[in-house]
């Protein structure tokens, strides 16, 4: 292995199988990507997500964007601002580091990756998210279950790198999950965290005067693990231990379906940004729910190929039919136009059409990851293996999109 990986062993929890099945996705992975950018972390990275906006880098080739991540906690910088280069064609698309590592053992010195942004806290921070509305201001879940607040533009008019947040919430009574955090993207300035007692926070923190609104609650749930706001109603879905999801009208603070979903609890719901009717579940059953809120007695498919807790998943925000969904060590690719189609013979290997492609890239669980709404099929996900990856599929593996 090469001097990027030298303690992955080490990291992979005293199971060997881990580490030999990294290296042999380290062999093939310049067959597999359009791009891959590794950068090891100092610290367990837990959130990851892309800023939308992008920019020329300095670089030629090169386009700039920005992500937030969440991080293992130092007693100082567990928010941190990335501006990442990236290439504009697929022939520069392994990092020069990575590059190099190919062929030899000496790790160069990563360039391309530079931290415009800390923020000072003492907890770990689990969940980030900006809001949609203002996309500087940003919002973090701690390990304590507060949530915090950062103003992100406040280092390009002070030349500070690093900075307080600029509030702190605090968070609905939290005991083992603190990842449950989302913006409404209908109301500007309206945030939402749950917690285990069968509740769905919300504050208003427009102008920087913070108000707790209201708290949305379903007496069938217990602790929630998930929360996501429909794109364009007034409705916001919750995962809840207890096996089951629960739609909630966010106008009348009543719940609107409440339904057991799985065989075990359910760690994570999204709505489709573009369908109004569908969304998906994912759990510690193993399996990922299709649902059409219309009709909730029965999901619509099942996807069964995940052989542990799936933890996170995103609908592509470029193209419909796709998603991605985190389990243990792997990022899954899905595709929903492929469901029912047939194999061929000689790739029969056990797996469901619609899985398109796994991400084999990290030696501990994925944390989060996040799809890049600027350029199709690029994801960043993150691990506490201390990795941030940034990679794309190359279109021969996945044929046509």
């Amino acid at each position: 292995m090469t001097s990027m990986y030298a303690n992955t062993l080490e990291a992979s929890d005293g199971h060997p199988e881990k580490f030999e099945e990294l290296r042999i996705w380290r062999l093939n992975s310049c067959f597999l990507y359009d791009l891959l950018i590794l950068k090891r972390n100092s610290l367990g990275l837990y959130s990851c997500q892309w800023l939308p906006e992008t920019d020329v880098a300095l670089r030629p080739g090169f386009f700039s964007q920005k992500i937030l991540l969440g991080r293992a906690g130092d007693g100082n910088s567990a928010f941190m601002v990335i501006q990442v280069d990236m290439p504009d064609s697929k022939e520069q698309g392994y990092s020069d580091d990575l590059k190099e590592e190919l062929k030899s053992v000496k790790e160069l010195s990563l360039t391309k990756l530079r931290v415009c942004y800390i923020g000072s806290l003492r907890q770990d921070i689990h969940r980030v998210r900006y809001s949609p509305q203002q996309n500087n201001i940003v919002a973090g879940r701690t390990s304590k279950a507060s949530v915090v607040l950062f103003d992100i533009s406040e280092t390009s008019t002070s030349n500070k790198l690093q900075a307080e947040p600029l509030d702190i919430l605090d968070g609905p009574p939290e005991k083992n999950n603190c990842f449950s955090l989302a913006w409404d993207p209908v109301r500007k300035g309206v945030l939402g965290a749950g917690g285990p007692d069968n509740g769905i926070y919300h504050w208003d923190v427009n102008g920087g005067n913070v108000r707790a609104l209201n708290c949305l609650r379903d007496p069938q749930q217990e602790t929630i693990n998930d929360i996501h706001f429909h794109p364009t109603e007034s409705i916001v879905g919750a995962a809840g231990e207890q096996k089951r999801f629960t739609l909630f009208d966010k106008t009348s603070h009543s719940v609107i379906e409440s339904r057991v979903a799985h065989k075990k609890g359910v760690n994570c719901i999204e709505f489709h940004p573009q369908n109004a009717n569908l969304f998906l579940t994912g759990s510690d059953d193993t399996t990922i729910a299709l649902w059409d809120r219309r009709k909730t007695h029965r999901e619509l498919y099942r996807f069964t190929d995940h052989h542990t807790s799936v933890t996170e998943l995103h609908w592509n925000p470029i193209s419909p039919s796709l998603f991605a969904s985190a389990a243990d060590s792997k990022v899954f690719l899905w595709d929903m136009t492929r469901i029912g189609a047939s194999l061929d013979t000689k790739d029969l290997d056990g797996s469901s059409p619609e899985l398109l492609f796994i991400h084999g890239g990290h030696i501990k669980g994925v944390e989060g990851f996040d799809w890049n709404s600027e350029v199709p099929r690029m994801i960043a996900s993150v691990s506490l293996d201390e990795f941030i990856e940034i990679w794309s599929p190359g279109l021969h593996v996945l044929d046509e999109l």
